[in-house]
């Protein structure tokens, strides 16, 4: 059975009513502070709910268009005001939502320029930490430098030159390397002391130095023992006599004079030499015996004088016997 056709008054006397929707919206109470991601959360949840709230206007008005179209030309007025206290409320209170998020944002917004500065501040405590360290460092590196090597000349000192033959050592044992220790003493340095001063002397010796090492390889060490005595460790010199003719030619460069504060300085040099294996094998030995060797090239004049010109028992003219004089004396001498 077909029901009858609405006729312009049924749609007249039917009342307009319309089922608000329901909106599955968080609360929003106090703003966090500490956290501007609940913040943003909010604002989303506002969002949604303006955006339902323009539907309810947009269905509200479409329902009244289609009434309109219906031949209905006027709404009863309770129905009117009840629609409108409804719709305003809902704005109203979209409207303290989206205050509660501007606050709840303006806090996080805070709170992230704060974070900020800590993250600045903590930056910059880095960075003072940081250079403090790097400060540090450069101190025990110099204090490390200044404990192994010698204030004057800037030369390793008899500490280093110590390691570096006991390392040389065991590599030499390892790969069958030759070695070769020679005692540098400065002739006539005293009287260049004497006569001219400390300032004078300084001068020769630093000078003694830099000639030692610009005639020097780079894989050799030169170190001042202390006073005007040097070491020089040659690492496996090639051929027959080439510790011999280091050294001559060393002495050559050594006698050449020295121009210091307005003076020509001259001094000589005499030269031992002791040779790993076959003169000594520990770094004590080999030390004591180029001291021997020394002594006697200073004693003869002869220049340079090599372990194997040595008698073995003694070394005329040596204060100390061959072989027999602890590297602790011969650093008291300095």
């Amino acid at each position: 059975m077909q029901s009858a056709p609405r006729t312009k008054a049924d749609v007249q006397t039917q009342p307009l009513r319309r089922v608000a929707p329901v909106l599955d919206v968080p609360e929003i109470g106090a703003p966090e502070p500490a956290s501007l991601d609940l913040a943003l959360d909010r604002s989303q949840a506002v969002k949604e709910k303006i955006d339902d709230v323009a539907l309810e206007l947009e269905s509200t008005n479409q329902s009244v268009k289609e009434r309109i179209a219906a031949g209905i030309s006027t709404l009863p007025a309770t129905e009117s005001l009840d629609e409108g206290e409804r719709l305003e409320s809902s704005v109203k209170q979209v409207a303290v939502d989206v205050e509660e998020v501007n606050e709840a944002l303006s806090q996080g917004i805070e709170q992230l320029a704060d974070t900020e500065s800590a993250l600045a501040d903590v930056r910059e405590t880095l960075l003072q930490t940081e250079d403090a360290l790097a400060g540090s460092q450069r101190e025990e590196e110099q204090s490390r430098h200044r404990a192994l090597h010698d204030g004057l000349t800037g030369l390793p000192n008899h500490e280093l030159f110590a390691d570096r033959l006991t390392q040389a050592i065991a590599m030499s044992e390892r790969h069958g390397w030759k070695l070769a220790v020679m005692f540098v003493d400065l002739d006539r340095f005293k009287q260049v002391n004497d006569v001219h001063g400390h300032a004078a002397g300084d001068a020769v010796l630093k000078e003694m130095a830099q000639r030692l090492i610009r005639h020097s390889r780079d894989e050799d060490t030169v170190c001042r023992l202390g006073g005007d005595e040097f070491l020089i460790l040659l690492i496996n010199p090639q051929g027959d006599g080439a510790p011999e003719r280091i050294a001559r030619s060393m002495r050559d460069v050594l006698g050449a004079p020295v121009e210091a504060r307005g003076l020509s300085l001259s001094v000589g040099s005499s030269i031992g030499i002791a040779c790993f294996p076959q003169d000594a094998t520990s770094v004590a030995q080999l030390i004591a015996r180029a001291d021997a060797a020394m002594y006697r090239a200073k004693r003869t004049g002869v220049g340079v004088v090599s372990c194997s010109d040595l008698d073995p028992a003694d070394a005329p003219g040596s204060p100390h016997p061959v072989g027999t004089v602890p590297i602790e004396g011969m650093l008291a001498r300095g």
